[in-house]
């Protein structure tokens, strides 16, 4: 934590509920407390949020657009004929895709991100009607992909409860049944797990995984051991630095330069 130069994009990802802003807000707050250096956490944005907030995502998704007109055709081709639940569905996901995409990569210095790229594939998996081979797809998004990726997971019956008790309605899990709910964070954990794994067949490091309890995290418990990776075992894409915890292997893995 001295030196955090080689850190680009740590992506918070998890199923709705489970506690991803309230710890990617503490990561970054114990990053630059204990590196002296400016830690960017940048929460995620919701279309609940107002007009401004919307209009911005579409400009967004439009300057990546313009920037990259062939990847835009590739990746919307792709996720046509993965059918989802309705075109309203489908131009709006994109548009959140797209969204993340010109975020990541005009990144600068360290980000803490809630819900980036990774999360934004994860929902149009969700809403997928017909089967397929999602690493396709994030071989397309390789340069916006993030450096490292930290599972924000809860416990089933502690998930539910935070679902069914808050009042914001932004997630479409905050309406459904509490029967279709159990049934739906069950299929989203088991297409996370799908994600990850076609993340690391694609040479990425493996995600790390902290348990949120809704309560202050202990990082300085949480990293208390380290591991440099001896010369030959860094991925082709990666050269990894891990920070491990003790038991639980809540940790995250880090991109040098």
């Amino acid at each position: 934590f001295q030196d955090v130069s080689f850190l680009t994009t740590i992506e918070f990802v998890g199923l709705p509920g489970a506690g991803k802003t309230f710890v990617c807000e503490q990561l970054a707050e114990y990053i630059e407390a204990k590196s002296g250096s400016a830690v960017e956490f940048f929460p995620t944005i919701d279309d609940e949020v107002g007009i401004t907030t919307r209009i911005g995502k579409l400009c967004r998704a439009g300057f990546f657009m313009v920037r990259h007109p062939v990847v835009v055709a590739r990746v919307m081709n792709w996720v046509a004929k993965t059918h989802q639940k309705s075109f309203l569905e489908f131009a709006n996901k994109m548009i959140n895709l797209l969204s993340e995409l010109d975020l990541a990569e005009r990144r600068s210095g360290v980000w803490a991100k809630d819900q980036g790229v990774l999360q934004a594939v994860w929902s149009l998996m969700l809403r997928a009607r017909r089967d397929a081979d999602w690493s396709e797809l994030l071989q397309l998004l390789i340069p916006w992909l993030p450096s490292a990726v930290i599972h924000v997971a809860v416990d089933r019956e502690e998930n539910i409860r935070r679902l069914t008790s808050r009042e914001s309605g932004h997630s479409r899990f905050d309406r459904l049944a509490v029967e279709d709910l159990e049934a739906e964070l069950k299929r989203g954990e088991a297409l996370m797990q799908t994600l990850f794994e076609e993340r690391r067949r694609l040479g990425f490091r493996e995600h790390e995984t902290i348990i949120s309890t809704g309560q202050d995290t202990d990082f300085d418990l949480l990293f208390s051991s380290s591991r440099t990776p001896k010369a030959g075992n860094a991925s082709p894409l990666h050269e990894p630095l891990s920070v491990r915890a003790q038991g639980d292997r809540s940790s995250y893995t880090r991109r040098l330069k």
